[in-house]
């Protein structure tokens, strides 16, 4: 399983799941702010990235293989992410 977010054609892994263990890529925007939120025995790929930013709008893949027996067609998501309004933000 891999996340991947594609900003103005560029395409970078965020996240990987293998061998029952979940790992970071190098994606250093996301470093510290990715998490995952899935239960494979659910079949849930999710994670949660926390502290979304204006600039973390774009859009976002999931493709998860699993050969022989899993390849599921891939999950795109489209995230806008507004600008925080410092007089409605709380601590």
């Amino acid at each position: 399983m891999f996340y991947c977010v594609s900003l103005q054609c560029l395409s970078s892994l965020i996240f990987y799941y293998s061998g029952g263990k979940w790992f970071l890529s190098s994606a250093l925007r996301f470093k510290s702010r990715v998490e995952w939120a899935g239960d494979m025995n659910k079949n849930d790929a999710s994670i949660r990235v926390i502290r979304m930013q204006v600039e973390d709008s774009g859009t976002f893949s999931c493709d998860v293989k699993n050969p022989p027996d899993v390849s599921i067609p891939i999950s795109i998501t489209k995230v806008r992410v507004a600008p925080s309004d410092p007089e409605t933000d709380t601590v």
